[in-house]
This record gives structure tokens, C-alpha cells and sequence, in this order.
């Protein structure tokens, strides 16, 4: 990425003058939750969508992985809130054909979108973490004194121009990092009799699951297989079950642990995911009570480092609906 950013006085540049749209306003989840503003804005120069947006099609392409909105993302900078507190700010650019559609009202889900992938690019371009639970919209037109400009390599011809934006700084870049570190991975083959990576001390005698779905316990289990079907209430909402696998990766030099987590869900928007360093947990909630019955699960995590708590990199596939999470 910073192999395209150049001083601006510098030849063979793009100048990208960022317009703004709207601000988003989250936490670093590291140790001091330092506030995190993302300018949401538009320029001309920014490539848009190679297939014009279609709310008829659109969003079943968006989960086929078939449409994307490319972003330039800028690099992270330090700023002060209102009590003079240091924040961080970045910049997420689209193209400007996509100002009008985005703040249609009735293309909200796709402004949830669009605010989910310029969450992802900022993680990628920093290699950080962004809380998804303090989620906010400030009234504000852009965080900072100015919105600062953005220059681009400029390598030749406008079509090349288009791959670098696209392939380093936007959606693009993310879903390609995501492709790279998931085909480097080779599926272990089930006869490979691969021990289980918990603690000892989760081991159970009567031979439970480690991982439960914590929403469903045994005596509601147990009261369900003895209820007559009148007894069960009525209701289109179900609990989407997660299946969870889990093995070592093939390359233990950064990522030692893969789980892959697949259920009904098919947004990253309906799924928290926390870690909790007491019990050395990660726990996963379902969020989207609108469409399910809310699910909680807890999965214990091997015993790593105890001087160092774990490094965590996510993807979640909407054509798979499938999580993936390297630790």
C-alpha cells in the first residue's frame, strides 16, 4: 500500500480531492479503545462498481461475491476528540456516481453495507480490529480541521491506474487477502486423527461437546424431547444453529489455529464476536433478532502464549455464510 503513496509534489501522481458524505464513528479494539472516526466521502477519480447498482439484483450479487463498491482508504491519523482525548481518523473514498444512491432512504441496507466494508478496508489497510457494538453516526460532515488529499502512483494508462485503487486500497484488496490466506490453507483430511488443541482441564468425563451452544442447555434440551408438539409455541424464527470446525493451520508462522463457523446467518452484520481474556474465550452472538431467536456460543481456546493474548485476523464468506477466524 505505501509502495502507492507518494509525496505530493512528486511526478506521476493521481490527486484524489475527497468530498464528504458521512462520518462513522467506532473503538481500536486494543488495550485503550481509542476512538476510531472514519470519513465516509466521494471523489471523482475513484473507480465505481464495474455493473451499475440494481436493487433488484444487486444484493444477491453483493453475496456471491459478484458486486463491490472499490474504496480508497487512507492512512490512519491521530486527531483529539471534544475532551481533547487522542483519536485515530481514516478516510474511505467511493466514486461519486454513488453519493445519490447511498443516501436514498431506501437503499439503507445497502449504506449498512457500504459502512461494513469501509470497516473492513481500514482494518486491512492497519492491521487493527474495530468494535462493531459502539457503532455511531455523528452529525458531523468529516472529523478533522480538513479533509487532507490523496495521491495515488499513477503507473501509466487510467485502466492500470483502476487495478492499483482497486487491488490495494478498496473492497477488492480485502476480499483478495482474505482469498490468499484461505487458499494457503489445505483442508486436513478427517482420518488424520487430529488431537483437540483445548486445555486439559476443559476435558469432560462424559465426553460433552467443548463447544455448546450456551443458549441451550440440557434440561431445555431434555424438556423439548419429552414436549408433546402442541406444547412447542408457534414461530417463523429459529435459532441459527453455528457449526463449528476448528484445526491447526498448515503455516503456524503467524496463524497457529483455524475455526471456521458456518450457520443460517449470512451477514457480518448480525454476528458479534468478542474475546474474553479471563476464561480465554471467544464468544459469538447473534445479533439480528429480527430474522432469528437470539444464539449465543462459547468456544475455550488452547492455551497459547499466557504472556501475550492471541492475535485474531476474520472473514465471513456471505456465499458460504460461513465465519473464518485465525488466531
Amino acid at each position: 500500500m505505501n509502495d502507492y503513496i507518494r509525496p505530493v509534489n512528486d511526478k506521476d501522481v493521481i490527486t484524489i480531492k475527497p468530498s464528504p458524505i458521512f462520518v462513522i464513528k467506532s473503538k481500536l479494539l486494543n488495550g485503550s479503545q481509542q476512538k476510531l472516526f472514519i470519513n465516509v466521502c466521494h471523489a471523482t477519480n475513484v473507480p465505481g462498481p464495474t455493473i451499475p447498482f440494481d436493487p433488484r439484483n444487486t444484493y444477491t450479487a453483493i453475496m456471491n461475491n459478484e458486486w463491490e463498491i472499490p474504496i480508497v482508504t487512507s492512512q490512519m491519523r491521530s486527531d483529539t476528540d471534544k475532551k481533547g482525548d487522542i483519536c485515530s481518523v481514516a478516510d474511505c473514498i467511493i466514486n461519486d456516481s454513488l453519493v445519490v444512491i447511498i443516501n436514498d432512504v431506501n437503499n439503507f441496507q445497502l449504506k449498512q453495507i457500504l459502512v461494513e466494508w469501509c470497516i473492513e478496508s481500514v482494518e486491512v489497510r492497519e492491521n487493527v480490529m474495530i468494535h462493531r457494538d459502539c457503532i455511531k453516526f455523528p452529525k458531523m460532515k468529516f472529523k478533522g480541521d480538513e479533509l487532507p488529499d490523496l495521491e495515488i502512483r499513477n503507473d501509466g494508462d487510467n485502466e492500470d491506474d483502476d487495478i492499483v485503487m482497486e487491488d490495494n486500497n478498496s473492497v477488492s484488496g480485502f476480499l483478495q487477502m482474505k482469498k490468499d490466506l484461505l487458499d494457503k490453507e489445505e483442508m486436513d483430511d478427517e482420518t488424520n486423527g487430529l488431537k483437540t488443541l483445548f486445555p486439559m482441564s476443559l476435558s469432560s468425563k462424559d465426553n460433552k461437546p467443548l463447544i455448546q451452544d450456551i443458549s441451550e442447555n440440557d434440561d431445555i434440551n431434555d424438556r423439548r424431547t419429552h414436549a408433546n408438539i402442541s406444547e412447542i409455541p408457534n414461530s417463523t424464527k429459529q435459532a441459527p444453529k453455528f457449526n463449528v470446525t476448528m484445526r491447526h493451520t498448515k503455516d503456524t508462522t503467524t496463524y497457529k489455529l483455524r475455526i471456521e463457523i458456518e450457520s443460517l446467518i449470512d451477514s457480518s452484520l448480525d454476528l458479534d464476536l468478542t474475546y474474553n481474556s479471563q476464561n480465554n474465550s471467544l464468544m459469538l452472538k447473534n445479533i439480528n433478532t429480527d430474522s432469528f431467536k437470539e444464539s449465543k456460543l462459547e468456544i475455550p481456546l488452547p492455551n497459547f502464549n499466557s504472556a501475550t493474548e492471541p492475535e485474531f485476523k476474520t472473514f465471513f464468506i456471505k456465499k458460504e455464510r460461513k465465519l473464518y477466524i485465525f488466531i
